[in-house]
């Protein structure tokens, strides 16, 4: 654990770092920017998933893919949700009724698609690493997100990482047996 939390220090540090030096320089396009922080989160994700589920290589070989098509699919519906969050918060008042509703629905919709997803990634997880590890992820996904972004903001404002954070929180699932 305590090598993840270095490794997560030294991304955090590092993501920062080249952050404002291309700031600084804008030699680089925002895209490639975004694609290479993109790849170090996901790197560092991995890492923590593996060592947290205890994943095997050849549960992880099977694993991955199997996570990485449910992420995919998360993050599409996610972004239309905030499109259509986006078009609603910005010309709520002069929408037609009609349109409000069409919204809504399609909003609906995708919160819907959402819960299916999670379900069928279950099962195809379950599948791979069994219920209760799949079920984990579900949880290990929300924590390393959370503590992601309160890393982020300890950067942002300047302090450090604050006592009780040197390390990922760990899931609160015991192993029963």
């Amino acid at each position: 654990m305590k090598q993840l939390s270095k490794a997560l220090r030294a991304f955090v540090v590092m993501f920062f770092a080249t952050s404002m030096v291309f700031a600084q320089d804008g030699s680089k396009p925002g895209a490639d920017k975004k694609k290479e922080n993109f790849e170090k989160i996901e790197a560092a994700k991995k890492e923590y998933f593996t060592q947290e589920l205890k994943l095997t290589d050849k549960e992880a070989e099977k694993f991955w893919p199997v996570h990485d098509e449910f992420s995919k699919a998360n993050r599409e519906n996610r972004k239309k949700q905030r499109e259509i969050g986006k078009e609603l918060r910005n010309g709520f008042d002069s929408i037609p009724e009609k349109d409000v509703r069409t919204k809504m629905e399609a909003m609906l919709s995708l919160e819907t698609a959402d819960v299916q997803l999670k379900k069928d990634y279950l099962n195809k997880a379950a599948d791979v690493i069994g219920y209760k590890r799949a079920a984990k992820s579900l949880h290990l996904e929300h924590e390393f997100k959370r503590e992601l972004m309160d890393r982020v903001k300890d950067k942002e404002h300047g302090r450090g990482p604050n006592p009780g954070r040197g390390e990922f929180r760990k899931a609160p699932v015991e192993e029963t047996e």
